[in-house]
């Protein structure tokens, strides 16, 4: 098992610092909450026929494969961490499970209709706990996948090539998830 390090185990660069700081600044601009997302101005709104989507195209929630339609309800909040635990961190927020039900059904109740978390493996975050979330909450979850920081890469991937490492994220996703995706019929990749 690769061991877990943890975010500010080595000193931000000043890139990095300055990305972080511009994260932060934008979150406090966004606001508090979810409900105020009607008032910001959309170029797409839900409904709109703008979008079109391939034949056959379907967005890989955690608990089963949806048509992107579904989603047409309301917005989609595309970079949340519903579970997130950096090594060095005895507690964060995230490790309270009901608590982060409780925010996800808040979220849906105030028309989110999908949310990405945007942890990794490499960012502590746990996958039963997201089914979890998903199943309790009844709003679709999507997982994204990848590293987040080179500092936090194992060592092995310096050696593979693009296509090396998405195969083996595929193969990682599919023994993560893979009970839910053979019970949806689904394959991580198609």
């Amino acid at each position: 098992m690769i061991e877990l390090q943890g975010f500010l185990a080595k000193p931000l660069t000043r890139r990095e610092a300055v990305r972080f700081l511009g994260a932060a600044a934008g979150s406090l601009l966004m606001g508090k909450s979810v409900s105020g997302w009607q008032n910001v101005p959309m170029a797409v709104t839900a409904g709109s026929s703008n979008i079109a989507f391939p034949k056959g195209a379907v967005i890989r929630a955690i608990l089963a494969d949806m048509p992107p339609a579904a989603l047409a309800s309301g917005p989609v909040l595309f970079h949340e961490h519903l579970s997130l635990h950096l090594a060095g961190l005895e507690e964060h927020f995230t490790d309270d499970v009901a608590l982060m039900i409780d925010r996800v059904k808040a979220a849906g109740r105030e028309g989110v209709s999908c949310i990405v978390d945007a942890g990794h493996a490499d960012m502590g975050r746990r996958m039963d706990a997201l089914q979890r979330i998903a199943a309790e909450s009844k709003i679709p979850i999507v997982a994204s996948g990848g590293y987040y920081l080179q500092r936090t890469y194992p060592p092995e991937i310096a050696t593979k090539t693009a296509d090396e490492i998405r195969i083996c994220s595929s193969m990682k996703l599919k023994r993560s998830v893979g009970v839910l995706w053979a019970r949806s019929g689904s394959r991580v990749g198609n």
